[in-house]
């Protein structure tokens, strides 16, 4: 270990969970895409093109969020791998 006071497996155990929460997230959303598909049946005229519309920006809102998360999630698990495998190499240069 180098000379900073970091708890690098709460690095690598905060990653994981995010992972984890990621996965959630991503589920609820799929079962949300799923209900309202079901719900589309009950919309008719002006409704169903109101629900549409709607439904079509949670889509593409859900497409962005999906995306940002996945960024997020190789960024904690990037960060932590990389302080792991720097500090390690620069363990070896100090002398006590």
């Amino acid at each position: 270990m180098g000379l900073l006071d970091t708890n690098v497996p709460a690095m690598v155990s905060a990653g994981n969970s995010f992972g984890q929460n990621v996965a959630i997230y991503k589920s609820t959303l799929a079962a949300a895409e799923q209900s309202a598909q079901a719900a589309q049946a009950f919309h008719k005229g002006d409704s169903a093109m109101a629900f549409q519309a709607a439904h079509a920006r949670f889509v593409e809102s859900a497409n962005k969020v999906n995306a940002l998360l996945a960024i997020a999630e190789q960024n904690v698990h990037e960060g932590a791998t990389t302080y792991t495998t720097a500090d390690s190499n620069a363990a070896g240069e100090y002398v006590m």
